[in-house]
Formats: C-alpha cells, sequence, structure tokens
C-alpha cells in the first residue's frame, strides 16, 4: 500500500517558513472596524465595502453585521482582538453619515457624507483601466493631510484623531518602494473635508516608454515586426498606447541610488464630509462641538481633555442608535424628542415586517400541513 503524500496546511507553512513581511504582526498599529448601522440601500453597502479596502490590512474585511448586532457587541469583540478605532456608516431622513469613534471611551467625530462615489463608478470614469494588484492593499497606505496646519479647535481634534486611525511611518525603516497607496483628506476653505484614495506606481526616471516595455517583467514579448532591429522599437516608444497626461514627478529616496518618477492612479472611493458633531464618549456623552454652536468653551474644554486622554463616557443617551446625532446634547432638547420619535417610527417598521415575516411562515406551513393531510385521502382513492 503506497501512502499518498502529506499535505502541507497553512498552519505547517506558517511554522516552518514563518510569516511574510507584510503579514508579520505589529505592534501598536491601529486597528479598525468600519460597519453600517440602522437600514441603508445598496449604495452605502458598497460605500462601507470600499472604505475597508482603504483601511486594509489592518482592519476586518470580511466582517459582517447583522440587525440584531449592538454596538457593545463590536465593542466587547474590539478588545480582545486589539482594534482601536471603528467607522459606523448610517443613514436618516437627513442624509448619509459617517462616524469616526476611538475605542473604547470615545471621543466619537460625526460627519456628514455630502456626497461620494463608488470605486467601480471611479474606473469606469477612466479611459484606460488600471488593474491593481493585491500587494498594493497588504500594507497600510499613507496619510495626507492638506490645509490642516495652523488650524484652532475642532480642526486640531480632527487632525490628531485622523492620524491616529492610521498606521505612523517609521522614519529609520522607512522605503519609497514600499509606498503603495496614499489616503488623503483635505481640508476646503469652507471648514468640509474631501477624502481621496490612490495608487502609486513607482519607475526609473529617465527612461522612454519604449525601454519600460522591455525591461517589464511582468509585459509579455512585444511585437517588432514593423521595426528594422530594436532602435527602431526603442525610438518609436514602443507602439503603445499608454497615456502620458499623467503628471509625473522625479523622487530621489534616502536609500535609493537612481532617481525614481512616481505616478499616481485614483483608486477610490471618493467623499465629500462635513463635521457635524463631536462627542466625549463613544457614541454618546457630552457634545462638546456641535454646527451651529459657539465653540469658545467647548474648545478649551476639549482641549483639556484630549491632552489628558481622559476621555469617558458618562452613560448619557442611546448607546446603539442608528443616528448620528444622539447623545447627551444640553440645548437639544427638541432635537432629542425628533430623535425619539424617528426612533419609534424605525421599530415600528421593523415589527410590521417580522409580523409579516411570521404571517408568511404561518401560512406557508398551513399549506404544507393542509398537503401532508391531503396525501394519504389520495393514496386510499389511487387503491
Amino acid at each position: 500500500v503506497t501512502m499518498g503524500r502529506k499535505r502541507r496546511t497553512k498552519a505547517y507553512l506558517r511554522r516552518v517558513h514563518g510569516k511574510p513581511e507584510h503579514q508579520e504582526e505589529k505592534k501598536d498599529v491601529p486597528r479598525s472596524f468600519v460597519i453600517r448601522r440602522g437600514r441603508s440601500g445598496k449604495a452605502l453597502h458598497k460605500l462601507v465595502r470600499d472604505y475597508r479596502q482603504v483601511m486594509l490590512p489592518n482592519t476586518a474585511a470580511s466582517l459582517r453585521e447583522r440587525r440584531s448586532n449592538q454596538l457593545k457587541d463590536f465593542v466587547s469583540v474590539a478588545t480582545p482582538l486589539g482594534v482601536t478605532h471603528m467607522m459606523i456608516f448610517s443613514t436618516d431622513r437627513d442624509g448619509s453619515f459617517m462616524r469616526l469613534a476611538k475605542l473604547p471611551s470615545g471621543p466619537t467625530l460625526t460627519f456628514k457624507v455630502n456626497g461620494y462615489t463608488l470605486i467601480d463608478d471611479v474606473r469606469d470614469s477612466r479611459k484606460k483601466r488600471f488593474s491593481f494588484p493585491h500587494s498594493h492593499f497588504m500594507v497600510a497606505p499613507l496619510l495626507v493631510l492638506n490645509g490642516f496646519s495652523g488650524a484652532k479647535f475642532p480642526t486640531d481634534l480632527l487632525q490628531s484623531v485622523l492620524k491616529a486611525s492610521f498606521e505612523q511611518i517609521d522614519v529609520r525603516k522607512f522605503s519609497a518602494q514600499s509606498c503603495q497607496r496614499v489616503a488623503m483628506f483635505n481640508r476646503n476653505e469652507d471648514g468640509s473635508l474631501s477624502f481621496r484614495h490612490f495608487s502609486i506606481s513607482q519607475q526609473e526616471a529617465g527612461l522612454s516608454r519604449g525601454v519600460r516595455k522591455l525591461l517589464k517583467p511582468t509585459s509579455a514579448v512585444p511585437l517588432m515586426g514593423r521595426s528594422a532591429d530594436v532602435a527602431d522599437f526603442v525610438n518609436a516608444g514602443g507602439y503603445g498606447s499608454e497615456s502620458e497626461g499623467e503628471s509625473v514627478t522625479s523622487l530621489t529616496g534616502a536609500n535609493q541610488s537612481v532617481a525614481m518618477s512616481v505616478k499616481l492612479v485614483e483608486i477610490g472611493p471618493r467623499m465629500e464630509l462635513e463635521l457635524v458633531k463631536i462627542e466625549e464618549g463613544l457614541c454618546a456623552g457630552v457634545t462638546i462641538f456641535s454646527t451651529g454652536e459657539p465653540s469658545g468653551n467647548a474648545g478649551k474644554k476639549v482641549a483639556d481633555v484630549f491632552a489628558t486622554g481622559d476621555f469617558h463616557d458618562d452613560g448619557d443617551g442611546d448607546e446603539d442608535s442608528g443616528e448620528p446625532g444622539e447623545g447627551a446634547d444640553q440645548d437639544g432638547e427638541e432635537g432629542g424628542s425628533a430623535e425619539e420619535e424617528a426612533e419609534e417610527v424605525e421599530e415600528a417598521e421593523e415589527e410590521e415586517e417580522d409580523e409579516e415575516e411570521e404571517e408568511e411562515e404561518e401560512e406557508l406551513q398551513d399549506v404544507v400541513s393542509s398537503e401532508d393531510e391531503a396525501a394519504p385521502a389520495r393514496k386510499r382513492r389511487r387503491k
């Protein structure tokens, strides 16, 4: 009897060869959950999926939410997994919102999503199709914050929270070749934010297009039947249709002996964000900033609180609300009543749906039982 070859599992390969360099666990790296709460359409569901790609590899890419899950369920699971931030997308009658929360005790920044473009739409808008390899998403993106210098409250707090949610760069170990993606937040003149996500392609500067096509290891052997020799092919640019319209900037790194040209290709998604509220706790607590309210005293208070890191949840407000404006707002009693009414309406709609599903199941069971009772009678008639 011949014995089959023993199958080498992934666990065996990890024990023998160890983990690849990009999969090695790093300490003090921010990890995140990107989830959606409440009722949301297919477009917002795709936006959550696309933003998970932005946060790769330090996020749960295959996380599945259920309607029965509450916010405390995610928080309880996040602590043993080392998750430090949570991005919560939701939709109500006022629009779509994104909440960026620091775990486990806050603060929570609420943004109104004024507009967004999915990855599929960005890809379809380009004349030339680009394929992004899987290796691009195995390294955390570089965070670029534009227009935040010299800003006061609440922009300084916003800048600190955004920096803490992405992996920081170690200057001593930094390598330009390891840069694969860029996540950029641009602060506009009106205070709103524009988010963009790019892929970085690097190549040696000073080479013609024909030479680059010959040196590219992944490309097929070019057709040179129309050329008398290789020099004609190189001088003609390789007979390619590669677009030269992208802006190319020369870059010489500290550890590089040759100059490199860098080209950015947008991956998506795009988002236009507007900061509407900052809460001291985790989706609850004292509202330390809100649009349309003076922020003089609140700015001083939050600066002290953020400097000490003493964020806490005082228990005010609903912990698992599907709408972003909830909390202990001292001047928002009328707004709180409207939010409570909206919650009651949503609960009533969910109860109606559950009742309809139960009625359909009962009808189906009645039909099945009636068929089972009629089966013996049909058999007796046949006999």
